[in-house]
């Protein structure tokens, strides 16, 4: 009998170390700064800063701000971080440089305010909410007075197809299962359902929930301001990848208004039938909202995402900008504010950053030239999205590819013979006969893509 309790009292001393193991690995998880300095790093000495992200040109700023200066740090993913107009290099980029929201934010506060403001970008190329948190965890030391939170749209970006949605909100589970960097193929993924079920995207959306939650209560604990900002996202530009739900083949035919009532949670379906009375002159707000809640591919913020933003800043009784919602105020008049689903054009970014000065400073702002790029690389780069984009649904690529011929014309107007310009422009023209990608001029310059379009070329 004193050995089986004996025997017992092990057993249950051995569980009750695996479990202080697990919740220590847990807790190292968590604050842990477990980032692959490929993707992103920071480096500091006594009195300043230096943050890189991949091969972009990295910023660098005082740890102190200038006297009678408001020091605002905005942090996010892409479109803050500045992608595609980021330039590449390893000399810091100058505020004079900086281009897309930050720089256009930076110059119309200067143009409408006589206070003086720093604006610190520490946006991350691919980073989601969770990378936000660790970043602050280190910089809320150096004099941070406004938090500009611009996160929601790269929530699935790392995430696997198949995952455990009870244990996702363990850091140490997700630490495992997920990428260490943004992975480069996320737009060629074809399967059916590229996050699992709705069990899997809920607990992608909880885990959004809690960590800006975290990051709300952080930088209101080391007295900073935050405010946080709901996505603006390109509704009218891009049509849905796919949907777990929809037509099959033998409906395709039928009439698309029957379509649209027969599968009320098919993207594609909604987007073509906006697309239809669009060009009637009517405007149905609700396939819209749908063609981008129901493709499958979330590389945009979709409704649900807007929400948790708008209620955390309500629960957290904190400041917040709907730059969602006054974008969508434009986008029936201006088509011309997006290069992709997320990535505002120089347009865009503009706007985006009237509307988030017009907050802070609490006034109408006036208007002023958008910031313009010639930045052959950034359209290069735009363009071969938009083919890659194509790959993703090769059945009905034609307004993709148009948007990738539309980006080589513009870098032709600028350097009328350049070859990768003119090479999106031969895949265009030719994409229904695979030959083309098999030109070894061709193959020479796409072949480096990491995409379907590489497949397509050895």
């Amino acid at each position: 009998m004193s050995s089986s309790r004996a025997l017992y009292r092990l057993l249950f001393s051995m569980l009750c170390a695996v479990l202080f193991g697990l919740l220590m690995l847990e807790q190292y998880a968590q604050h842990a700064w477990l980032i692959d300095p490929n993707w992103y790093s920071l480096e500091e000495t006594k009195d300043s800063v230096t943050f890189r992200c991949q091969s972009f040109r990295p910023v660098s700023f005082a740890k102190k701000k200038a006297k009678d200066t408001t020091r605002i740090l905005f942090m996010g993913g892409s479109p803050i971080f500045g992608f595609p107009y980021r330039p590449v290099g390893t000399d810091p980029i100058t505020t004079d440089e900086e281009q897309g929201i930050v720089g256009s934010l930076r110059q119309i506060l200067q143009q409408n305010s006589t206070q003086k403001y720093e604006i610190i970008n520490l946006g991350i190329n691919g980073g989601r909410s969770s990378d936000t948190y660790k970043v602050l965890q280190k910089a809320y030391v150096w004099d941070i007075d406004i938090l500009l939170i611009y996160d929601g749209n790269n929530e699935f970006f790392h995430v696997p197809q198949d995952f455990s949605p009870t244990l996702w909100r363990s850091a140490l589970y997700r630490l495992f299962v997920t990428s260490a960097q943004p992975p480069p193929s996320v737009l060629v993924s074809k399967s059916p359902s590229p996050y699992g079920g709705f069990a899997q995207e809920k607990a992608v959306e909880e885990e959004f929930s809690r960590t800006l939650g975290k990051i709300i209560d952080f930088a209101l604990e080391k007295n900073i301001q935050p405010i946080v900002i709901t996505q603006a996202i390109l509704r009218t530009g891009y049509d849905p990848t796919w949907s777990v739900e929809g037509p099959p083949k033998e409906e395709e035919t039928l009439r698309l208004k029957t379509l649209r009532q027969k599968y009320p949670k098919s993207a594609p379906v909604a987007w073509k039938w906006w697309r239809q009375q669009y060009e009637k002159g009517v405007w149905d707000e609700q396939a819209l909202v749908d063609s981008v809640d129901y493709d499958s591919l979330r590389l945009r913020a979709r409704s649900s995402i807007q929400n948790i933003i708008r209620s955390i800043a309500q629960e957290k009784n904190i400041e917040m900008i709907d730059v969602y919602d006054s974008m969508i105020q434009n986008e029936e008049y201006d088509l011309d504010l997006f290069y992709d689903w997320v990535h505002p054009t120089s347009k865009g970014a503009h706007q985006i950053a009237h509307t988030i000065t017009e907050h802070i400073l609490d006034t109408t702002t006036i208007s002023s030239v958008p910031i313009k790029t010639k930045d052959l690389e950034a359209m290069r780069q735009i363009a071969t999205i938009w083919l890659r984009a194509a790959c993703i649904r090769e059945y009905d690529p034609t307004f993709r590819l148009n948007q990738a011929r539309s980006y080589a014309r513009k870098i032709l107007q600028q350097q009328p013979q350049d070859e990768f310009a003119h090479g999106v422009i031969k895949i265009v023209e030719n994409w229904i006969d695979s030959d083309i990608l098999l030109n070894p001029n061709i193959r020479s310059i796409f072949k480096q893509q990491g995409s379907c379009l590489a497949v397509k070329i050895r």
